[in-house]
């Protein structure tokens, strides 16, 4: 079966990943055809595409996210659900317990000489 090629000005509602900074960490995105959600709390408004970018759906000056501004950075890494869901629990559980990790801090880069060591 051949893969399926994005179309650039055609988005697909699903889950994605995507660098917000290069060098960052990789984040999730979903994008759906619905109502629209700002700060948590789903709007009564006329259904369109809406994408949340590492659980944000507005920008910093609280406008919703555009997805096709964003579409052709992110229409091409689909991920799966299960994906998704490991991204948005590690970004929560690294803003809780650890500050100073790369998931907690999306728009920097890697720094491979601040990450704690791992253990065996």
């Amino acid at each position: 079966m051949a893969e399926r090629v994005p179309l650039i000005g055609v988005p697909v509602a699903g889950f994605y990943g995507a660098r917000l900074i290069n060098g960052g960490i990789a984040v999730g995105v979903m994008i759906w055809h619905g109502c629209p959600v700002i700060a948590g709390e789903r709007q009564d408004r006329s259904p369109r595409w809406c994408i949340a970018v590492n659980g944000l759906t507005t920008d910093k000056n609280g406008e919703l996210l555009d997805v096709f501004d964003r579409w052709p950075f992110v229409g091409g890494e689909p991920i799966s659900h299960r994906e998704y869901a490991f991204r948005k629990r590690r970004r929560l559980w690294a803003r809780k317990h650890a500050p100073e990790h790369p998931a907690a801090n999306p728009f920097e880069p890697i720094d491979l000489r601040k990450l704690k060591p791992m253990v065996p």
